[in-house]
């Protein structure tokens, strides 16, 4: 494992961080992530460009390490989102709830995978642990309004799902 002039990863990357950036932000669709995937692309290059033959182009080589380290991360997230759906299913086979909230409870499941994973953390401190629409505020870092209007969007797309399975 050979390491790279400094001088030659400034080139590159003065070269192509913008263009690995676009490339991880096509793939992954959020520009925190695409940025950090972009910067560990760079690591990479001081870490392991030393093992560059040459065979290709350098922003060959840039573009299949920002694909394959986007590609983990999609993986990752995904293997992340199993677990908390599989804890989440684990959570609704507890006993039923003594209140009102029992009723959301099995549409729940069903419907995560139509909202965003904030929103399913709302619902379920809304509906599973009983907090209120300020308690889950102050959880999640924000206001009464945003928790309200996310509870809403929830409930719109329950009454959609409802519509569709009675037509």
């Amino acid at each position: 494992m050979g390491s790279l002039d400094a001088t030659l990863v400034e080139a590159l990357f003065e070269r192509y961080a913008f263009q690995v950036e676009r490339r991880c932000h096509r793939l992954l669709r959020q520009p925190e992530e695409a940025r950090d995937v972009a910067q560990e692309v760079f690591v990479r290059l001081i870490t392991h460009g030393g093992d560059f033959r040459g065979e290709a182009e350098w922003m060959t080589w840039l573009y299949r390490v920002a694909t394959n380290l986007c590609l983990n991360r999609i993986r990752n997230a995904a293997r992340r989102d199993q677990a908390w759906s599989d804890e989440l299913a684990r959570a609704f086979e507890a006993p039923p709830m003594p209140d009102v909230r029992v009723q959301h409870r099995d549409t729940l499941a069903t419907l995560f995978s139509e909202v965003d994973e904030a929103t399913q953390q709302i619902a379920v401190l809304y509906y599973h642990d009983g907090l209120t629409q300020q308690e889950v505020g102050d959880v999640m870092g924000l206001s009464r309004v945003t928790v309200n209007k996310r509870l809403k969007q929830l409930e719109r797309v329950t009454r959609t799902r409802d519509v569709e399975a009675a037509g």
